[in-house]
C-alpha cells in the first residue's frame, strides 16, 4: 500500500516522494493538485475521504495515516 500511494503521489506531483515528503516540499501542490490527489487515491483504494480528512492532508504521512485507518 506504502509504494502505491507514493506511486500515486510521483504521478500526480511528476517528482520523487520520500517518507517525509509534505506539501511544503513542492510548489506543485495547489488545490487542484490536491483534488487530483484525493480522487486517485480514492480510486485505487476504493474508499471516501471525508471533507475534514481531506482538508488535513499535507504530507505522505497523513495520507499513510488515514488510509490505513480505513482498513
Amino acid at each position: 500500500m506504502e509504494n502505491r500511494i507514493k506511486e500515486i503521489m510521483e504521478q500526480t506531483f511528476r517528482q520523487s516522494i520520500n517518507d517525509n515528503f509534505s506539501k511544503n516540499d513542492t510548489d506543485k501542490w495547489d488545490s487542484f493538485t490536491h483534488l487530483d490527489l484525493i480522487v486517485k487515491l480514492e480510486q485505487e483504494f476504493k474508499i471516501s475521504f471525508s471533507p475534514e480528512e481531506i482538508g488535513s492532508i499535507e504530507s505522505y504521512n497523513d495520507i499513510k495515516k488515514i488510509i490505513k485507518s480505513k482498513f
